[in-house]
């Protein structure tokens, strides 16, 4: 009785709560076909989401604690089916349950480092859930400003009143590609993501990037007019429509693209389609002269940029060593698309220019899958004082 007394008040207390959130959603271009999905989410962010996604018949694995009895109380209130069990008590049979639940086409959801942690470890055995049941994993991420954070192990994420809540959506893993790596990467990126949404200083600091790249706009459209009717219309975005979703490569000169020849190659052989982009002329021509599909890099403004993702519809994005354009970049994580570095190479003067805006900076490269560096200048840009130490 206690319980269910407790599971109302949670309702009440969470649906106030709740509807004074400014939430933002952030989803991928390709969504997904039918019900049957297992979303996967760190243990600290349950709150908001029980929430946004209340009564959408959802079945939670929750441990069998009493905390957890509370926890599914609440759940239940809010449209919530619940399987009880966790790594550490009665993991098993509830996983049996919810690859049942899932077969039967109920969506599932899962935090893969509970109950206890570590924190975002997914945990073993947690990947045999979607090959069992044959279902995709979709990994959040949720970020929230202002919010409190609780000093429990997962670090558990209350919202405040009127704060705004991003929720990002990754895209969908496959049953089969499903393994701790991979489900830890996407969830991780999927943090990221909402965090550079929800922060206050990234946003600020983008919002007069792009107004200052609007101000300036006349000014590219000027030198532009003495440049080829082809750069003109690359620079602006306009690129050929493309359905095949290929992965980008972005390199500025001709040396960085010729490093990237290699990757390039390796694509290649698999068949899967690329596009390269450049900055300089020599580095179009020998785009061309490759018989590679490509245009020059659009100017770094809201428009340009806009238009030239629509087209593209890039599956991922591989950066050849340091080509930072903010409104580029910002927008090509902030959309969900994959993104990476190769030969990152970035001098202590350049680490001085970036530490300007570090908070967007630092922001934008968390959201990157992997930088293949082997300087420590890319730390320094996250954490400089450990840095300065391991040094």
């Amino acid at each position: 009785m206690k319980t269910e007394t407790a599971g109302t008040a949670g309702r009440i207390l969470l649906s106030m709560l709740g509807r004074t959130w400014r939430i933002t959603r952030l989803r991928p271009s390709t969504g997904l076909k039918g019900n049957s999905v297992l979303y996967a989410f760190w243990h600290g962010v349950q709150l908001p989401l029980i929430f946004t996604h209340r009564k959408l018949d959802i079945r939670i694995m929750i441990s069998r604690s009493r905390d957890g009895s509370l926890v599914s109380a609440v759940c239940e209130n809010m449209g919530f089916g619940t399987v009880r069990g966790s790594s550490s008590r009665g993991g098993v049979s509830a996983a049996r349950e919810l690859v049942d639940t899932l077969r039967a086409g109920y969506p599932g959801a899962i935090t893969p480092d509970g109950p206890k942690g570590p924190a975002e470890t997914v945990k073993r055995g947690v990947s045999l859930i979607p090959r069992r049941s044959d279902v995709p994993v979709v990994p959040y991420g949720v970020s929230a400003f202002p919010a409190i954070r609780l000093k429990s192990w997962d670090k558990f994420m209350i919202p405040l009143p009127f704060a705004k809540l991003v929720i990002s959506e990754g895209r969908p893993i496959p049953p089969e590609n499903c393994n701790p790596k991979t489900l830890t990467a996407a969830i991780n990126s999927e943090s990221h993501r909402a965090k550079l949404a929800a922060s206050p200083i990234a946003s600020l600091t983008i919002s007069v990037i792009e107004t200052a790249a609007r101000m300036l706009t006349p000014l590219a459209e000027l030198i532009l007019l003495f440049r080829s009717a082809k750069e003109r219309r690359e620079r602006r975005g306009f690129i050929p429509f493309n359905s095949r979703r290929p992965v980008w490569l972005h390199g500025s000169s001709l040396g960085e693209l010729k490093g990237l020849l290699p990757v390039i190659e390796i694509l290649r052989s698999s068949e899967t389609p690329v596009f390269v982009t450049c900055s300089t002329p020599a580095a179009r021509e020998f785009i061309e002269t490759e018989n590679l599909t490509g245009a020059y890099q659009p100017i770094d403004t809201p428009h340009a940029v806009g238009k030239f993702l629509d087209r593209l519809q890039p599956s991922a994005l591989i950066l050849a060593e340091t080509e930072f354009w903010p409104i580029l970049l910002h927008e090509t994580v902030s959309r969900g698309i994959t993104a990476g570095m190769v030969n990152a190479r970035l001098s202590r003067k350049s680490v001085k220019g970036y530490s300007f805006i570090k908070p967007l900076f630092s922001n934008i490269l968390s959201c990157f899958t992997g930088i293949l560096t082997d300087s420590w200048n890319w730390v320094c840009i996250l954490n400089r004082p450990e840095t300065e130490k391991q040094q």
